[in-house]
């Protein structure tokens, strides 16, 4: 997948600003896709909702997402990815996410860096379905520079 070029003065359509003060992030979410049955995703229901985003790590939030439990560190292709859970949506992390970590709430979450770029995905759920599911995504990435037209 690859995002198409900006058009005159506007963000690239996987480019998008977050934080105060603003700054650029590269994010994708996708959602309904199809998933095995035994994957639990929003409500519970086994839909699919994975979220990858990038961002230069000096923009980068102390955690992933607000409330994070660390599970360690595990190799996923050619990177060592921590691993996180996210707590699920409450009153706290709409109060406290201030650089769109409430977006991976209730979401198994992997995050690694690359050349002080922090990269994240993360999947609806805490499941070992939902961990194949980002090992699969995470493994199948080729991480490229943004070209300049």
């Amino acid at each position: 997948m690859s995002c198409p070029a900006p058009q005159g003065a506007a963000l690239a359509p996987c480019v998008g600003l977050e934080g105060s003060p603003p700054y650029a992030i590269f994010g994708l979410e996708f959602s309904g896709f199809d998933v095995p049955a035994d994957y639990i995703g929003v409500d519970g229901k086994p839909e699919g909702h994975l979220i990858v985003e990038a961002r230069p790590d000096t923009d980068s939030p102390p955690d992933p997402c607000i409330g994070a439990t660390r599970l360690g560190e595990i190799a996923v292709g050619r990177w060592t990815v921590t691993e996180f859970n996210c707590p699920e949506d409450s009153v706290i992390v709409q109060r406290e996410a201030m650089h769109g970590e409430g977006a991976h709430a209730g979401h198994l979450l992997f995050e690694w860096n690359e050349d002080g770029v922090d990269y994240l995905a993360s999947a609806h759920g805490h499941t070992s379905v939902n961990r194949d599911l980002l090992r699969n995504v995470v493994s199948s990435m080729e991480l490229v520079q943004p070209s300049s037209r």
